[in-house]
């Protein structure tokens, strides 16, 4: 399928920027615009984020420095290696078991991440 977009929706990306880099700007800007949205838990709460995927991995990045106080998040996914890299994060921990029926209510906010119709059904 083809689609005519106006020439408005293009950014030139600088020449300095390397394309592995400059990729990163339109999933990274859908994690940004989940904060805009003003999803998040409230002071103290948890919240979670189901996929660990690139867009799911700079969700937690985004949500992690964004959080209220005393807030956390718990990042769930089926790879270990791709989890340690937002283990570090504050407030963040991980996990590699699957959301069951007791997290269901445990986490007012969720964001699905994993690109899975299984993911909804978490």
């Amino acid at each position: 399928e083809k689609i005519t977009l106006p020439i408005s929706n293009l950014h030139k990306v600088p020449d300095s920027m390397p394309d592995k880099i400059a990729v990163f700007a339109e999933p990274l800007a859908a994690a940004c615009r989940i904060v805009e949205q003003g999803c998040l838990p409230g002071p103290g709460e948890r919240m979670a984020v189901i996929g660990d995927g690139k867009l799911g991995l700079l969700i937690t990045e985004v949500l992690s420095r964004s959080l209220p106080e005393g807030s956390t998040l718990v990042h769930f996914g089926r790879h270990e290696k791709k989890l340690s890299m937002v283990s570090d994060l504050p407030n963040v921990t991980v996990s590699v078991q699957s959301p069951d029926d007791d997290h269901r209510q445990a986490f007012p906010v969720v964001v699905e991440a994993s690109g899975s119709p299984a993911g909804l059904e978490q």
